[in-house]
């Protein structure tokens, strides 16, 4: 069973790149524009045939987690959101469903934080984990708790945000993050949703990044996605398919 557990929560950490294929006035012609009953069409190459400009390093940098002597050292994978944080002094910090893991630049384990549950110091299914300056991680989890964490591995306080707001992934460097509340939407043709920036000290809202696109629900909802990170929000806008 141990080795079970180890095939699904391991993390891998690696130089990573993400390849992006668009087409648009800069492609220099690298997309064919035409006109079908008269609608502009954009068609853009196959991805598989794009030229490949990064790639991933071949070796693993780092292999954390995985198979260990004592089960309750192994990660839980049980709600899926299996994620960590590169820290500033080169270690990680990493969220199963009820614990964080901290760990230096040798991948040694430095210190555990939570256990499952609802009370002071317990976590109920950690989705989300931000690094700010000092190394201080943030975690969000499934009963709207933001807590925060130190870099040596101390509980400094849990809150519960005031609302049913959905973070986004990252914080900027102070530790505010941003929330998108779905209840200013508006009844028109595209939906829109509040980007609200809160406190990392107790999640009260800061001001308002902006009012951001939502498309209708049509089978599957096409939300806006954020991600924070240093002093930028990256929005990607699902009206258009690009960031």
């Amino acid at each position: 069973m141990a080795h079970i557990r180890g095939m699904f929560a391991t993390v891998l950490v690696s130089a990573t790149a993400f390849v992006v294929a668009c087409g648009g006035e800069l492609a220099r012609g690298r997309f064919k524009r035409y006109t079908v009953n008269g609608v502009t069409m954009i068609e853009n190459p196959a991805r598989a045939d794009a030229p490949v400009t990064l790639r991933l390093s071949d070796s693993v940098w780092r292999d954390i987690g995985g198979v260990q002597e004592v089960a309750d050292n192994e990660f839980n994978h049980r709600n899926g959101f299996l994620t960590g944080v590169a820290l500033k002094n080169g270690g990680l910090a990493v969220i199963d469903w009820m614990r964080v893991r901290l760990f230096d630049s040798s991948g040694t384990q430095t210190a555990v934080v939570g256990r499952e549950g609802r009370g002071p110091g317990e976590f109920f299914g950690l989705t989300w984990i931000c690094a700010m300056a000092g190394d201080t991680v943030l975690v969000y989890d499934q009963t709207r708790r933001v807590s925060v964490i130190a870099p040596t591995g101390v509980l400094a306080r849990q809150y519960v945000t005031p609302d049913a707001s959905v973070p986004s992934r990252g914080c900027f460097d102070d530790g505010s993050f941003v929330t998108q509340d779905f209840s200013r939407t508006v009844a028109d043709e595209v939906p829109s949703v509040a980007a609200e920036r809160r406190s990392a000290n107790d999640g009260s809202i800061v001001d308002t990044v902006g009012i951001l696109p939502m498309q209708r629900f049509r089978g599957v909802s096409q939300y806006v996605g954020l991600r924070v990170q240093g002093r930028f929000v990256y929005v990607s806008d699902p009206r258009k398919n690009e960031v």
